[in-house]
């Protein structure tokens, strides 16, 4: 009897911490109302793609009488598009950003991040100086040490220690277009850590004609993984110069599957995804030519010999945006 009473009071002690330990229902509301918010904010990331091309083109540019739209954009209520904001008001050295820029640097989100490394981007940009100076001042606004951005850099593209590398990554391209030497600032940092800042790094001690090769060879050659993007990007990024090449490299690869499959090609297609992404970004109705021969004739996939639709896809998406004049970035966030 007492065993009895003893596993009863155990069992109501359990039930009990059980419900104890189970959301209330205005949890989960709340908890559904944040899902429903960040679906939101992903929604708003989605459909401002023009948006975060146009951020990105400013960026580059350092054009400064544009910095009225990045200021903004920084209110936009997309995380994505805030971060991309952020990242270009450090860069465009828009110190009238600071005020918003340490409001959102609050956030545990991917703009908090990109507002923290935009804040000491700013802070580095007004000491002026050599790029081993403005490493220096900006690590030291940041409160990050060189081993923590070794440690951890390129482990997730949003992370503190990521954006840090891709902005020293920049810092060093800059001085490099510039004719400074920078093998010592680099020699300190695990570049290759993180392929964004690595082929920011290479591309700045090219020349124009040498990037585009390089970048198309890259796409041609490599295996298709998600670093084919940031070549992808960086080719777009050369603008209408790089067009008459990719033009040329994505006739040569319909030549190619319209006649035979490349079976010791993995993915489908050999290059043509991200050459098709990188007309896309760049805009320019003078490729429309060229994307319209690989919705006619798209190739076959290597594994199954049906009608390659996935290359299909991506064709008809950029002749969408190249008509309507929307550009669309595939790696705008470095």
């Amino acid at each position: 009897m007492k065993r009895l009473l003893f596993v009863a009071i155990i069992g109501m002690t359990a039930l009990g911490l059980c419900k104890s330990l189970r959301p209330s229902g205005e949890a989960l509301r709340e908890n559904r109302r944040r899902r429903q918010g960040h679906s939101f904010v992903q929604a708003a990331d989605w459909q401002s793609r023009p948006l975060q091309a146009r951020i990105r083109e400013l960026a580059i540019s350092r054009d400064k009488t544009h910095v009225a739209e990045v200021l903004e954009v920084l209110q936009h209520e997309g995380v994505y598009t805030r971060a991309l904001a952020a990242v270009a008001a450090g860069r465009l050295a828009a110190h009238e950003a600071r005020g918003r820029l340490r409001e959102i640097s609050q956030r545990r989100e991917p703009d908090g991040f990109a507002a923290r490394v935009a804040l000491a981007r700013l802070a580095a940009e007004s000491g002026g100086g050599n790029c081993s100076l403005k490493v220096r001042n900006f690590l030291s606004a940041l409160g990050i040490s060189i081993q923590q951005i070794n440690d951890l850099a390129g482990e997730r593209s949003t992370s503190t220690e990521t954006r840090a590398l891709r902005e020293i990554a920049d810092l060093i391209a800059q001085a490099n277009r510039l004719g400074e030497r920078t093998s010592a600032v680099e020699r300190q940092f695990l570049i290759e850590a993180d392929y964004a800042a690595m082929l920011k790094v290479e591309l700045s001690k090219m020349k124009h004609n040498e990037r585009i090769a390089y970048l198309i060879n890259n796409i041609r050659t490599l295996r298709p993984t998600h670093d084919r993007s940031y070549d992808a990007q960086a080719l777009a990024d050369e603008g209408q110069a790089a067009l008459p090449a990719v033009v040329e490299a994505l006739r040569d690869i319909h030549s190619r599957k319209v006649t035979k499959w490349e079976i010791n090609n993995p993915m489908p297609g050999n290059g043509d995804r991200h050459l098709i992404f990188a007309l896309q970004c760049i805009g320019d109705r003078r490729a429309l030519s060229v994307l319209q021969e690989f919705v006619d004739q798209p190739g076959k996939m290597p594994w199954s010999g049906r009608r390659d639709e996935f290359v299909e896809s991506y064709a008809r998406g950029a002749m969408k945006s190249v008509k309507e004049g929307t550009k669309h970035c595939i790696a705008p966030d470095y």
